[in-house]
């Protein structure tokens, strides 16, 4: 299966980001022992901090950007260029897709995330084929939560992904 082929770190932070916990040695470390095989950088807003350890890295490393738009959060993966935030949800998807990138819902049934995407918000980006990725489970153990079978979004594909923004690596 794809998960048994690659392991992927999504939605880590970069060390420019206020909120990273792991450097670029500590994502080296890790990338070594195996704990990873590409890692996706995704900061709140901006994609500098992605861009400069993509350059650094011995790593594949995937561009993103956790954006708050003006109907809450969403992340876009494989970002070439920073996206405005403040934009309906629709329309930073689709500028997501404009990039080519792909469109994903992070811990969208997590009850602490700062600014969530209404269920609407999210019925209606499912309804427009604007959601690629909906994470179920944030692996961080005090918010560890399933996705409820409600929560599906169409035929969408619904994955286990990994959170890692909140934990330093390896502890």
């Amino acid at each position: 299966s794809m998960e048994a082929a690659l392991r992927a770190g999504i939605h880590a932070a970069a060390t420019a980001a206020t909120i990273a916990v792991n450097t670029l040695a500590d994502y080296e470390r890790a990338f070594g022992e195996g704990l990873f095989d590409v890692l996706a950088i995704t900061d709140h807003n901006r994609i500098d901090g992605a861009v400069e350890v993509a350059e650094q890295a011995s790593f594949p490393v995937i561009v993103g950007m956790e954006l708050d738009t003006a109907d809450g959060e969403l992340i876009g993966l494989f970002l070439r260029d920073r996206i405005p935030t403040g934009l309906p949800a629709d329309e930073t998807a689709r500028r997501i897709r404009d990039q080519g990138g792909l469109v994903y819902l992070q811990h969208p049934f997590y009850l602490m995330v700062r600014h969530p995407l209404a269920g609407r918000v999210r019925e209606g980006l499912a309804s427009a084929g604007l959601v690629d990725i909906v994470e179920k489970i944030l692996h961080i153990p005090e918010c560890e939560k399933d996705l409820p079978p409600s929560a599906r979004l169409g035929n969408r594909a619904v994955l286990p992904c990994r959170g890692g923004i909140a934990k330093r690596l390896g502890e």
